[in-house]
């Protein structure tokens, strides 16, 4: 029987759509009447839906965007926004959606640089499920930890920690206003990631809703997903309900200062410097660069460069002297410049709110910076010279109101393997650029305008930056790198990775045979994890090929695995100590393919054959070498098919055209399966090889247990 709730709410949405055409309706109404059939009612949530005809369709459209450029007229609209307000709630949307055929926007904190969570571009009908209603946040002291439901933001979620410990904090964002179940998905870096790594580098946990509507935790999902979900991009792998935080011990007291500095204060050799030392100074020392255009202060009507340093230090002001004395002088840091608080009130201070506000006003959620921009990214892993600062400079003057972010890596990021997350800018890189192009107004020339330059200066950078691939961040998200063509579901791998390679590196690429992710091992891993799975293991069941096998079935790939695996095994003593003995001890068997005619009279094989019946005639012991042998003189000794190459018949191993047509199977089932088969068939004759070897040992073993020595005298 339907609920009373859902039949009286049906009622009013019948008389509210009935002036509206019935396309208009469809999606809407039928999204409705499925949200009713796949939801418990235990929480009312017939205010959640909001239509293009309701007054508050607009601002709740707007409430969390971050980006006005995504919300032009010209801009598709969703046909529905609905706000679940439990977690049964989002598992209902993405079952109607999938039953409606509906295209599903999920919006957490709206900051998606390209406004996808809230737009569409491919032209069929849209919903947006906005989880700002589910933004519970629970700390627990004891474990040191932290549920928050992924509607939440940076900031509740850094007062609800600060409400129970002064002394703990969470590493991720600056901007207070980043929803939280977004801002992990892709990284989560913050002014604290030098000392503790970034957000997804402390996550303990996660819940999400599959495509199949269910709810899956960190066991249930399995590690793979986990791995993925952590820095592979926003609703890439479905919904995320809340993540669990592992929270991070910070000093009662910390010390944050501001610096500006123009090309008149010699901005340029000061901003060089930087470069050179950021990555390298104290973990506890997150010092950025604002680089922005400002009116000259002696000449009016002129403008300047402004480069403004800006950083957060865990630590009292004493030892931050100390050490920037010691490493970056040039800046001329001095105990004035600098102030001393608590880490909450550092959270404030960098995020940009007035001095004396209470932090108690996170909660709201509000961004504090909304505007019409377009940006960037890149990764610079060498100190751009001064003259590449100088074609930086001109090309900021060039532009209304340009910005640049310039965020130091080093300290824990060089310390976590690039595979430990799908975020792979760790070590080697210097800093990270943020380029901004901002406008104020909703004009299409202008916005052209605007992001002609912000590409220019892109395409100025070149090189400068990180190459093979030009990697780029992805909650920077950057359509430019390209994107699906109007939604195609058939976009291949190979084009996909026209992006995928930037955001991802070798992250992106990283499959098994059923198509699950594996986890990328960079160089320095490699021989570890070698040494870990072989454990040991001699023998011909262990060489290199079936070792690859081995840890690629265990979830690890690297480029150069198959070859690495081939030399350790050949270089491994004690397998070329053991390798043709199987739990005996190292000394050498003699081993014949017809033993069967001594076995039975008890005889040597190796000593010369007496005949009873003669007079003291013996055969000779070299018979096969002096005479047998001389038939076949071009064929190597105890080759079984004379001088012929042993293959494997073609129709068992590698099926053919006939057997294929036979199995009925497609051409692209088919051309998989030639693949896969021709990728191991050295593995295959390694195999038989060793399985021959195999025998031949337990053959020499058995006889060798039933042979009696004898000696024998001349005569």
């Amino acid at each position: 029987m339907a609920s009373p709730n859902c039949i009286m709410f049906s009622f009013f949405i019948v008389l509210l759509w009935s002036s509206c055409s019935v396309l208009s309706n469809t999606t809407p109404e039928k999204f409705y009447q499925c949200i009713c059939k796949n939801s418990d009612f235990s929480e009312p949530f017939s205010t959640a839906f909001f239509t293009p005809k309701d007054a508050s369709f607009i601002p709740i459209l707007k409430s969390t965007a971050q980006n006005l450029r995504c919300l032009m007229p010209s801009v598709p609209k969703p046909e529905l926004i609905f706000t679940p307000k439990t977690e049964p709630h989002v598992q209902a949307a993405v079952i109607c959606a999938k039953q409606l055929d509906i295209q599903l926007r999920v919006r957490s904190g709206g900051h998606d640089y390209e406004g996808l969570s809230y737009i569409s571009e491919i032209g069929s009908p849209f919903v947006i499920a906005d989880l700002s209603k589910l933004r519970g946040i629970e700390v627990n002291l004891k474990e040191e930890s932290a549920w928050a439901q992924a509607g939440a933001t940076i900031g509740e979620v850094y007062y609800r920690i600060s409400e129970k410990s002064k002394t703990l904090g969470f590493p991720a964002g600056i901007y207070t206003s980043l929803g939280i179940g977004g801002h992990i998905t892709g990284g989560a870096y913050g002014s604290m990631m030098r000392k503790f790594g970034l957000g997804v580098d402390n996550v303990m946990d996660a819940r999400i809703v599959n495509s199949k509507g269910t709810i899956l935790d960190r066991k249930s999902m399995g590690e793979d997903l986990f791995w993925a979900i952590r820095g592979g991009g926003g609703a890439s792998f479905g919904i995320i309900l809340g993540w669990k935080l592992k929270l991070v011990v910070v000093p009662s007291t910390v010390t944050v200062f501001n610096i500006p500095k123009t090309l008149e204060d010699g901005a340029m050799k000061i901003l060089y410097k930087w470069q050179q030392v950021v990555d390298k100074i104290d973990d506890g020392l997150f010092m950025k660069v604002i680089i922005k255009v400002v009116d000259k202060k002696e000449v009016k009507g002129e403008k300047t460069v402004q480069t403004t340093y800006n950083a957060l230090f865990l630590g009292s002001v004493d030892r931050l002297l100390q050490i920037m004395n010691e490493s970056f002088p040039e800046l001329g840091l001095t105990q004035q410049d600098c102030t001393e608080m608590s880490w909450i009130e550092s959270i404030m201070y960098n995020a940009g709110y007035p001095k004396n506000t209470p932090p108690k006003i996170l909660l709201q959620g509000k961004s504090m910076f909304k505007n019409y921009f377009k940006a960037k990214s890149d990764f610079v892993k060498k100190p751009i010279p001064e003259t590449g600062l100088e074609g930086l400079w001109k090309r900021q003057l060039e532009e209304d109101s340009p910005l640049l972010l310039w965020n130091p890596y080093g300290g824990m990021m060089a310390k976590i393997s690039e595979s430990d997350t799908p975020f792979p800018h760790r070590k080697g890189v210097i800093f990270m650029i943020q380029y901004v192009a901002l406008w104020h107004q909703p004009d299409k020339e202008l916005a052209t305008k605007h992001v002609d330059w912000i590409r220019r200066l892109y395409d100025y950078m070149t090189s400068y930056v990180s190459t093979s691939p030009r990697e780029a961040y992805v909650n920077y998200r950057d359509l430019d790198l390209g994107m699906n063509k109007n939604g195609n579901s058939n976009f291949s791998f190979a084009q996909a990775s026209e992006w995928g390679n930037k955001y991802f590196k070798n992250n992106f690429n990283r499959r098994t045979p059923d198509l699950g992710l594996l986890r990328y091992v960079e160089v320095g891993g490699a021989s570890k994890l070698i040494k870990e799975v072989h454990a040991g293991t001699c023998g011909p069941h262990m060489n290199g090929f079936m070792l690859v096998k081995k840890i690629l079935r265990s979830g690890y790939f690297w480029l150069t695995m198959e070859s690495d695996c081939i030399l350790y095994v050949q270089k491994f003593h004690q397998c070329q100590t053991h390798a043709d003995m199987i739990r005996v001890p190292p000394n050498e068997l003699h081993v014949t393919s017809s033993s069967w005619p001594f076995v039975a009279w008890g005889m040597d094989v190796i000593s010369p054959i007496k005949l009873a019946a003669s007079n003291g005639h013996s055969y000779p012991s070299n018979y096969w070498d002096t005479a047998l042998q001389s038939e076949y003189p071009p064929v190597p000794r105890l080759t079984l098919v004379y001088g012929n190459e042993a293959v494997i018949p073609a129709e068992v191993e590698i099926p053919s055209l006939r057997i294929i047509q036979e199995a009925k199977l497609s051409d692209a089932e088919w051309i998989q399966s030639r693949f896969e088969q021709l990728a191991h068939i050295d593995g295959r004759r390694i195999n038989a090889v060793c399985h021959g070897q195999l025998y031949q040992n337990r053959m020499a073993k058995a006889f060798n247990k039933k042979a009696r020595p004898r000696h024998f005298t001349p005569g």
